[in-house]
């Protein structure tokens, strides 16, 4: 666990964060050729050959009243986003995976945002349907369990990205927000497995 935190310091380093989230940006992914994609993607590859970041599976039902398991996107990247409508940080990320999602769904990208929210579980539930609708967010989203969540130890904070292979194996893990060029690389090495 101690080296995809390093991984990510460095790459948050790389982008220059300032300890502040920046506002969300309208554009999409960057091009693949890209030069600092390409840098990023080689560090993320080296750090996806050492990690071993654990294990974690989910069995819930989506914010639309459907089973959702982890089991159901077998043979995809998949992109486990934790986080809550309450926390900044977390919507400043949503534009990035939507962009993710529109540019690497057909290519075997799955996204799923598990929420922590507050108040009746009725009341949870409909704060992420009506998110979800403002935000335009075209994946699917549940609410997470403590069950679930206490899987990842130590739990650090909102916003979790879990980032898994096409075997459904937990190849990464990273805390906090984090910039479209990061998310990008760490998707890109995966897919290129």
């Amino acid at each position: 666990m101690r080296r995809v935190l390093g991984i990510c310091c460095l790459l948050m380093s790389f982008v220059g964060c300032d300890g502040a989230a920046p506002l969300p940006t309208s554009g999409g992914c960057l091009s693949p050729t890209d030069p600092d994609l390409k840098m990023l993607k080689k560090e993320v590859t080296k750090a996806l050959k050492s990690e071993d970041p654990g294990e974690f599976d989910f069995e819930l039902t989506d914010v639309s009243g459907e089973p959702i398991r982890k089991s159901d996107f077998e043979g995809k990247v998949l992109i486990v986003d934790i986080w809550g409508t309450w926390c900044p940080p977390c919507r400043n990320e949503i534009p990035h995976f939507k962009a993710l999602h529109e540019t690497y769904g057909s290519k075997g990208l799955a996204i799923v945002g598990l929420n922590s929210e507050r108040g009746p579980p009725d009341a949870q539930a409909q704060s992420v349907r009506d998110y979800k609708s403002r935000a335009g967010i075209p994946y699917r989203c549940a609410i997470i369990t403590d069950k679930v969540l206490n899987q990842i130890s130590p739990f650090e904070g909102f916003p979790t990205t879990l980032f898994f292979d096409r075997k459904g194996k937990l190849r990464l893990k990273v805390v906090g927000y984090n910039d479209m060029i990061v998310l990008q690389a760490m998707v890109e090495a995966l897919l290129d497995e």
